[in-house]
């Protein structure tokens, strides 16, 4: 009956007017008439939509698999449909419901005794309750999981409980008591787990793990994890491995904590190599801008932007976007500390950017985890509330003259509900304050912003407009063309720039490249000689060395390509002309 109860009730999950007609268009004939092979299908291909990101359409195929599973009577396909609908609410930030469903899911697999699916909802709704800072419910599902693990010996799994059961009692401890016997003794268990399922891998894992923990509070023993777990991945017969990736990667973060500069950079590029033959690109991005940090702090600075670089682009190959604002900030103070001001404000624009995005998803996350906390209280209080009422109508029938002690009780309840509802709101209240106090704070923020990009941007124009006075004094003054040596580089020298920033100049003042403007004026030049009566002295290779040119051929080709005339046709229009 109570099987037969929930089924009937995720029929609530199926809007059938609004979903039928495109989950029907997934379906072949020979699948509709196969109801078992028609929700089973619905259940892969949201599975798959689940991991490919594509939540909206997940969520429309697994109500559907719901419905059918009801149609059906199928406990099992409702089961794992419940387990993965549990993790679409999740990724839109239905936490609520989310719980409901795993709660339903893990029901059923009780019923069922499917241990795996069991595991899988305790270990949601323990990630769930931690999201919402309910630590008690933490620890009890992740003590029921842990159980299950031992009943398995899934060893692997059992060391990653005792290091979640270390976190979560720190946390509701509120690292008061960070070195009691109780928090060593998990961070031992983790370990012994880890060496009892005889896995190195597992045991690299816990090794670096606990010696991350620990080094906060005692550096020397942080360090003896550490590098224990670097000896046991190097072990590890099959090389490179995964394991020995994320032990040099993370003991790199450690050993620069410690002042070890050199061993961290060391760890570092030792792991490169095996991080890419592993395509393990997550941790290639977390150690190239490491790496990259290393390279900036040494003063190799083209070197650090080209592993922040690399590291931006596997960021994103990788969906690791979360390494994105540390690489931006990184690249914009390198570029600033150099004076390379549209570089530096490029990657701040993009600094700006993603840290804004990421605070919307934040207080997105933090505004329905607290609606989904203060509906989870306001529910458990009902209950309650109910519980009293049906326990004071027992009493009324059963004990009438207690019935003004009861009633003076279920008044006393009731108020301190009411007060507790009260606190509730007004805690709520602030937190929409505070929530807004920041958005103003970021409109402010951005009219400031605005305003240094308008700034900067008048600077820049002025700097244009002084490197180009300059530029036409040198060569209408000062004729520097008239260097056969002049380029770019010398050029840029001498108007004290980069060679980037003068080309630049220079396309966008004189629509040509650096070698048409200097052999523009060197024509120029020649075209006066040639008109003067010192044309007529003059050989043509004489005039080609006095106006910069290298040879006469040269000479010849950019002057027809310049007049239309050769030079000594040139020479002679004009003599005819005087």
């Amino acid at each position: 009956m109570l099987i037969l109860f929930l089924l009937q009730f995720t029929s609530v999950f199926c809007i059938k007017a609004q979903i039928s007609d495109q989950c029907l268009k997934l379906l072949s004939p020979k699948e509709l008439n196969n109801p078992d092979s028609a929700g089973y299908l619905l259940l892969d291909k949201g599975i798959d939509y689940i991991d490919s990101d594509s939540i909206d359409k997940a969520g429309i195929l697994l109500a559907c698999c719901q419905e059918v599973a009801v149609n059906n009577h199928d406990t099992v396909l409702s089961m794992r449909a419940f387990a993965f609908q549990a993790k679409y609410f999740i990724n839109t930030l239905q936490y609520r419901e989310a719980l409901e469903s795993y709660k339903k899911a893990l029901e059923l697999a009780e019923y069922l005794k499917d241990t795996n699916l069991m595991i899988t909802a305790l270990s949601g709704l323990k990630n769930i309750y931690k999201e919402l800072e309910i630590t008690d419910s933490a620890v009890y599902y992740c003590v029921m999981e842990l159980s299950l693990n031992k009943e398995r010996k899934f060893f692997n799994q059992v060391s990653g409980n005792y290091s979640e059961l270390y976190s979560l009692q720190r946390y509701s401890m509120g690292g008061i008591t960070e070195n009691t016997f109780l928090l060593e003794g998990l961070l031992d268990s983790s370990l012994m787990a880890a060496y009892r399922s005889k896995n190195s891998y597992s045991i690299t894992y816990a090794l670096i793990n606990n010696g991350i923990i620990v080094y906060e509070s005692d550096p020397e023993k942080g360090l003896t994890y550490i590098l224990a777990g670097l000896d046991t991945a190097r072990a590890i017969t099959q090389q490179p491995n995964n394991a020995l990736v994320y032990a040099l990667v993370k003991s790199s973060t450690i050993f620069l904590k410690a002042g070890q500069q050199e061993q961290a950079e060391k760890n570092l590029y030792k792991a490169i190599p095996y991080a890419i033959r592993l395509k393990n690109f997550r941790q290639l991005t977390h150690l190239y801008m490491i790496l990259g940090s290393i390279l900036d702090s040494k003063g190799k600075y083209s070197e650090a932007v080209s592993y922040h670089t690399r590291a931006i682009k596997l960021a994103k190959e990788s969906k690791s976007e979360h390494y994105l604002p540390g690489i931006y900030f990184n690249l914009q103070t390198l570029y600033e500390k150099r004076g390379m001001i549209d570089s530096s404000y490029y990657y701040s624009q993009l600094y700006q950017e993603v840290t804004y995005n990421k605070r919307n998803r934040e207080l997105n996350k933090q505004i329905a985890l607290i609606g989904a906390k203060y509906q989870i209280n306001e529910k458990k209080e009902r209950i309650n509330t109910l519980s009293l009422i049906n326990e004071q109508k027992d009493q009324q029938i059963t004990k009438d003259r207690r019935y003004i002690i009861t009633l003076i009780i279920f008044i006393s309840v009731v108020l301190v509900l009411l007060i507790f509802l009260f606190l509730q709101f007004r805690k709520i209240r602030k937190a929409y304050s505070i929530l807004f106090q920041k958005n103003e704070e970021v409109l402010r923020k951005e009219k400031e912003l605005i305003g240094l990009k308008n700034q900067r941007r008048m600077d820049i124009q002025n700097k244009m407009d002084e490197i180009r006075l300059k530029l036409e004094s040198l060569f209408e003054k000062e004729k520097i063309y008239l260097n056969k040596d002049l380029n770019l580089n010398m050029l840029a020298s001498e108007l004290k720039t980069n060679t980037t920033y003068l080309s630049s100049l220079i396309n966008s003042s004189y629509d040509c490249n650096i070698n048409h403007l200097i052999n523009k004026y060197r024509v120029m030049e020649a075209c006066d000689i040639l008109k003067s009566r010192a044309g007529e002295l003059y050989s043509l290779e004489g005039i080609a060395d006095m106006t910069g040119f290298k040879s006469k051929s040269v000479f010849n080709k950019v002057f027809k390509k310049k007049t239309g005339l050769t030079p000594s046709a040139f020479r002679n229009m004009s003599g005819l002309e005087n």
